[in-house]
């Protein structure tokens, strides 16, 4: 589901554990966001936003706990939903602008379910399959482009990880016309460049296959490449396409990889849109993927610092391995032995299978008009039809056209129908915990002790997700919410929270419950009341008061961001891709105001169950 702060990288980096840590912040910081882990790779090519944390300050000492780094306004449905996404939006820091009588009604309690943007919005989809979102907004004469693309680490064959986010880091190196002095010259060394790489990609694994000799080969090769190197990057002019956007008044310009998707944004003055609709359309239709072992470079050093050095690193992505037998038990940023075997040519076919027209959804929020967006988009996209025989991949269904209510239609002991993690979706829990061999991983990290209770739970695009995300905001969304007050507040733990979309949102993954314990105690003290908390929810429910406290805020946070041409184009982007169209914004709003505690506690009891748990021990390293 989704989340304004979900613009976070796929690393780990390590935080104050008396803030408590936001669902993006222990999704991919193995490479652990979005409800989802975001891998962001950063560039400098303008100014980048911090996403908020959901938790409040817990007293006590300091004490590292898995965090990642936030690189953009990325609006997700997380962002959108609870005590969470009234802080990001700045709410609680600042006062609420009332702009709206939906306002008003939000913050007074009232339903209604008017939002102000729903009639404004327009949409169109190219006889390619490219769909277009526009919210025309008057108010300044600046725009916001958010390109998401339906594809991420989970679409990734075995053996080739790491590529989603390498081809992120590689949609920012040019064209045949931008980013090259002379690109006749230019291509045959990039061609002698693959050859230099694959001759000793296969020298060095004969010598690992224990053929002699080669060594000297291995050198002399080395020596090649980094000759070819020198030579291309000669006819290169770095950073050309975000200089390009920087100079027309461009800002913000990133992107963010995750499980689920990848995402392109930036914002600039709306009189240089068709600037932006020209290069973005070119950088997709004829992509050069120039610099890509210098880049490879860099992404290696990204895992050595948040990964290998990393106080967390290298237990989550064991954990991860261990407690998931699907996608989501790869991290976002590759293996170190699969990553060094990608090159140019592994990178082109993974292009070619996946970056397609029809796995593209744009979304345009500013001073324009759909007429406008309609017009560029058919001068600059229209001619494309993606790379021959390229895969479509599927989007979400809307919220209405999914089983629901107490006693909905998931659980995992075995479901209805035979469905019991979703259409198409396998069992994400490995073999070795449903024949009870291993439930549980013990490691000790720099960061330690600390607690992970993962609870398995079907994809965060079904109801069940929704009301998963009521049930963390009533467990860790705020001062008042129950982990915070009872346990943290209380003394009784330095730090807790909840991460829902555990790694990834759009699949079978995990529910995270996440503890620090006091200086001198255990990683099972923390279990024990962690538990203890899980139990009272499951067997007593959800009151009355902690569910009009996390409506209230959810609406909040939605008009809250709502005021950001960024965070909506980010939003109805993702919503219209993970709930079949940008309309699940709001009635996915709909739904939270419409849930009552006995849903509530059905789910509680069939999620937060103890044989349902694959419980990580951090100790102390």
């Amino acid at each position: 589901m989704l989340t304004i702060e979900r613009a976070a990288t796929h690393a780990s980096s390590i935080g104050d554990a008396r803030a408590q840590p936001s669902r993006l912040q222990l999704q991919n910081s193995w490479p652990v966001r979005s409800r989802s882990i975001q891998c962001s790779s950063s560039r400098g090519e303008g100014g980048a936003t911090a996403g908020a944390g959901r938790g409040t300050a817990g007293p006590g000492p300091s004490r590292s706990a898995p965090a990642v780094d936030a690189k953009a306004p990325v609006t997700t449905r997380r962002s959108l939903l609870g005590s969470a996404a009234v802080a990001a939006a700045g709410i609680a820091a600042s006062p609420l602008v009332l702009t709206s009588p939906s306002s008003a009604a939000a913050v007074a309690g009232r339903h209604d379910p008017a939002l102000g943007f729903e009639t404004r919005v327009e949409e169109f989809t190219l006889p390619n399959g490219l769909h277009f979102i526009v919210l025309p907004r008057r108010t300044a004469p600046v725009v916001a482009c958010h390109t998401y693309a339906n594809v991420g680490a989970w679409n990734e064959a075995e053996g080739v990880t790491g590529m989603a986010h390498l081809l992120e880091h590689m949609a920012f190196k040019g064209t045949p016309r931008i980013g090259t002095l002379d690109f006749a010259r230019e291509a045959p060394l990039l061609d002698a460049l693959d050859e230099a790489f694959y001759e000793l990609r296969d020298v060095q694994a004969s010598i690992s296959a224990g053929a002699g000799g080669g060594k000297t080969r291995v050198s002399t090769l080395r020596s090649r490449l980094r000759a070819l190197q020198d030579q291309a990057a000669a006819l290169t002019v770095p950073n050309a396409f975000g200089a390009a956007l920087q100079q027309a008044g461009g800002v913000g310009l990133n992107a963010t990889t995750s499980h689920d998707e990848t995402r392109y944004f930036c914002s600039l003055p709306s009189n240089k849109l068709e600037l932006w609709m020209a290069l973005e359309a070119e950088r997709f239709r004829a992509p050069v993927f120039r610099e890509l072992y210098s880049e490879k470079a860099v992404i290696e050093e990204e895992r050595r610092l948040r990964v290998d050095n990393a106080p967390m690193g290298r237990f989550q992505q064991e954990f991860a391995l261990r407690s998931l037998a699907n996608p989501y038990r790869r991290p976002v940023i590759g293996f170190e032995e699969d990553f060094d075997a990608i090159g140019r040519r592994e990178v082109q076919a993974f292009f070619d299978r996946f970056y397609g027209p029809a796995n593209l959804t744009i979304a345009v929020v500013g001073d324009v008009s759909s007429q406008q967006v309609h017009r560029l988009a058919e001068k600059y996209w229209g001619g494309w039809q993606g790379p021959p025989g390229y895969t479509v991949l599927p989007r979400g269904s809307p919220f209405a056209q999914q089983p629901g209510g107490a006693g909905g239609a998931w659980t995992a002991a075995g479901g209805q129908g035979g469905a019991a993690w979703g259409p198409g979706e396998a069992d994400p829990r490995p073999r070795a915990f449903l024949a009870g061999e291993e439930t549980s991983y013990r490691a000790a990290a720099r960061a330690g002790p600390s607690v992970f209770l993962g609870y398995y739970r079907p994809p965060m695009t079904c109801r069940e997700g929704v009301v998963l995300e009521v049930l963390s905001d009533v467990l860790s969304g705020g001062r008042t919410s129950r982990l915070v007050s009872e346990l943290v507040l209380s003394g009784r733990l330095l730090s807790a929270a909840v991460v829902t979309g555990y790694p990834g949102e759009a699949h079978p993954g995990m529910a995270l419950v996440y503890g620090i314990p006091n200086q001198g105690d255990s990683p099972e003290v923390a279990e024990q009341f962690l538990t203890q908390q899980l139990a009272l929810l499951a067997q007593g429910g959800v009151g009355e008061a902690e569910l009009v406290r996390v409506q209230r805020a959810s609406r909040a946070g939605l008009l809250g961001a709502a005021q950001s041409n960024g965070a909506m184009a980010s939003a109805l982007a993702s919503y219209h891709v993970q709930t079949g169209s940008w309309r699940g914004l709001s009635e996915e709003l709909e739904l939270v105001t419409q849930l009552r505690a006995p849903e509530l506690q059905d789910v509680a009891q069939r999620v937060f169950r103890a044989d349902n748990r694959f419980t990580g021990y951090v100790l102390k390293g």
